[in-house]
């Protein structure tokens, strides 16, 4: 049963009206659901209360969210230690379950200067660590997105009417987080998606996906260096030291900027028949860390956010797809991945049941 979530909306209108400084910070990595979240919460914020808010991103941008309609005149993006959290008695995160994806992973270095009492969350992933951190002030429920709980629980109850500009960041988050309605969606979602429709928002504009030739060159080296896991049920490209420097010969230093991944994970992790595990692990530039991303098919029986967290990953996200990262080399966290899925898998095992949502 999902919980009563109207107690803990109540309270974070109530430090709205109350705030005199406001700051809303969105998740990364940064999407059309985190943007368009914060974008929304600001405009309601300033359309029901008369006051204005900072919307803040401490991580990099890639050059395709920067497009985003809106995110130019209202978003920075900044370094938290260049950012006086004292100043603000109300910090809103959005669109994220834990707390690196807002702070950075030295997020225990800025926790201590936002009091708890002033430290609010929205979201719609699977429970995380901002959850364990501020439960009473975490309004979470699964939904498509989380803008959609925006819309629900503060824009809806408030009476305000959306304008075209507001409903097209609404459906580009509904669209995007749903795969275009492939995935992560709920009884009501085509009513919602409906509504906004007849405010005007053009469909075919909102979910435009055009290939840069960049990218579809990218994704043909991709696709040539997965390497398929029978047995495991999935595909792997793993991006280690010796593929970043040919990546970096062949398209640039700044190809992770371009997201030249984006299409590959769009048209063919998890799509390809008896494979419906789709991931890429990516070795970090600097700090030797592993990176994960992860997509799988809405019928596949196990799910990997717990089976990558066994293996040592801090991971995050939906059911369906989400990312993590670990100090393991990638080497080791591919092979305790694919040895972990190939026991989960076997029909014998006793674990299975752990991971399965049969």
């Amino acid at each position: 049963m999902e919980e009563n979530l109207q107690p803990k909306v109540d309270a974070l209108n109530s430090k709205i009206e109350s705030a005199n400084n406001i700051l809303i910070i969105a998740s990364t990595p940064v999407d059309h659901d985190s943007l368009a979240t914060a974008l929304t919460l600001k405009w309601y914020i300033k359309e029901k209360y008369n006051k204005e808010s900072n919307i803040y991103i401490f991580a990099n941008v890639l050059d395709s969210a920067k497009s985003f309609p809106g995110f130019e005149d209202n978003i920075q993006q900044k370094h938290p230690d260049k950012v006086d959290f004292s100043n603000y008695d109300l910090v809103i995160l959005e669109d994220g379950n834990a707390l690196r994806q807002f702070f950075t992973s030295k997020y225990e270095q800025y926790l201590p200067l936002i009091k708890k009492e002033n430290l609010y969350s929205i979201d719609h992933h699977e429970a995380g660590p901002i959850g364990e951190y501020i439960p009473e002030n975490t309004i979470r429920i699964k939904d498509s997105c989380t803008s959609k709980i925006v819309y629900d629980y503060f824009v809806k109850p408030s009476g305000l009417k959306l304008n075209l500009e507001v409903a097209t960041w609404l459906y580009m988050s509904l669209s995007s987080d749903t795969g275009i309605f492939n995935f992560e969606v709920y009884k009501d979602t085509f009513a919602y998606a409906q509504m906004l429709l007849d405010l005007g928002v053009d469909h075919y504009k909102a979910v435009e996906f055009s290939v840069p030739k960049e990218m579809m060159n990218f994704t043909v080296w991709a696709i040539e260096h997965t390497v398929y896991y029978e047995v495991a049920g999935c595909t792997i490209l793993s991006i280690d030291q010796h593929s970043r420097e040919q990546l970096t010969e062949r398209f640039g230093k700044d190809w992770e900027n371009k997201d030249l991944l984006k299409y590959y994970q769009k048209i063919f992790m998890h799509m390809v028949e008896d494979y419906p595990y789709g991931l890429i692990f990516k070795e970090g530039k600097d700090d030797g860390k592993t990176r994960v991303v992860w997509r799988c098919s809405a019928l596949s029986k196990l799910e990997l956010m717990p089976i990558l967290r066994k293996v040592g990953f801090v991971a995050n996200g939906h059911r369906n797809a989400g990312g993590g990262i670990t100090d393991k080399p990638i080497s080791q966290a591919v092979a305790d991945f694919i040895k972990e899925m190939e026991v989960l898998l076997n029909p014998n095992s006793e674990s299975n049941s752990l991971y399965t949502n049969l």
